[in-house]
């Protein structure tokens, strides 16, 4: 039996079973799979499902906007395999059998290590949900803002219950923002993305995820060169929730370097504005000239000079006439 794994940037992921014979696919209420995307038309595609010889071919229906199979306009019908991708404007169809289950469980945590290859597999493979993520983020001011936007970006998709970006200078606090820290720390140590695809059968995690109820959980480091930025945390907690699968992994990790971007941004922004203010504040009390050398120093070390008290004497003298007497 043959599924589908139906994602979009607005909604969670669907779950469809193929009936056998014609499913069709477009924007029209009558289709057996409905797609609400302004670039689906009313009759878009159609998938042909041959229960007997368990093939799976797909027709587009001369569409206006294509139909995509891993990447590749269709032109003519074609057999379709597990974990195949179908693109119809924003909807992304993944195609799976019920023998091969997504998120199959295992004994210990999968691991991928965050490298540069990782990053652009994840981001090719995700290229049209990353391009809302990139539309949203671009808009962004605050950091605050920003962080609460990726954690929106990555729990929808993926249908999951919680989801946070954690800056660097709160790991310390894991279990007080209420995350499991057993997947955290091994995700941190060893700079990899990590999934954990069914948690209560998993001797290896703590008791914390058992108190907080966590079924599937997954640990990605947003990373700019050598610096762990944050760690985008996300979990799902109800029973019957599909774990998540590699194709979640993948988005995280994409939607990670994405989030490091703006992390970056904001930092760079939250300096220009403090370097303005520091700017401002010396040239009220100062020359220009010792101004432009105490922000100098600033820049180069983060610090302004220390304050200190000294004991000062003043003279002020009035010599009569001392004009006069200098005249003469």
């Amino acid at each position: 039996m043959w599924n589908l794994t139906i994602r979009s940037p607005l909604g969670e992921p669907l779950e469809y079973t193929l009936k056998p014979g014609k499913n069709t696919i477009g924007r029209r209420a009558n289709n057996d799979i409905v797609i609400a995307d302004p670039s689906a038309s009313r009759l878009h595609a159609v998938l042909i499902y041959d229960e007997n010889t368990e093939i799976v071919t797909i027709e587009d229906q001369d569409s206006t906007n294509g139909s995509f199979v891993n990447r590749d306009r269709l032109i003519t019908p074609r057999t379709l395999g597990p974990n195949d991708s179908i693109r119809i404007g924003e909807h992304i169809m993944t195609l799976w059998n019920q023998k091969q289950i997504p998120g199959q469980t295992h004994a210990t945590p999968d691991t991928l290590k965050i490298t540069r290859d990782l990053v652009l597999e994840s981001l090719d493979h995700h290229a049209v949900l990353l391009y809302e993520v990139a539309s949203r983020l671009n808009t962004v001011l605050d950091l605050d803002t920003a962080l609460n936007e990726v954690s929106k970006l990555v729990k929808i998709p993926m249908g999951a219950d919680k989801c946070e970006v954690i800056l660097a200078e709160n790991f310390d606090h894991l279990a007080d923002l209420g995350f499991a820290t057993t997947i955290a720390r091994q995700a941190l140590n060893q700079r990899s993305a990590v999934i954990v695809q069914d948690v209560p059968s998993n001797p290896a995690m703590s008791k914390s995820a058992s108190l907080l109820r966590i079924r599937s959980a997954m640990c990605v480091p947003v990373i700019s060169g050598t610096e762990v930025l944050a760690l985008i945390y996300v979990y799902k907690t109800r029973p019957q929730s599909r774990p998540f699968d590699q194709r979640d992994l993948q988005l995280a990790v994409a939607i990670s370097h994405q989030a490091a971007l703006t992390i970056q941004r904001m930092h760079l922004m939250n300096r220009v504005q403090r370097e303005q203010l520091i700017s401002q504040l010396l040239r009220r009390f100062l020359s220009p000239q010792e101004a432009e050398y105490l922000l100098k120093g600033y820049l180069e070390t983060g610090q302004l000079p220390e304050l200190t008290e000294r004991t000062l004497t003043i003279l002020v003298a009035d010599i009569r006439d001392s004009s006069d007497a200098y005249a003469e």
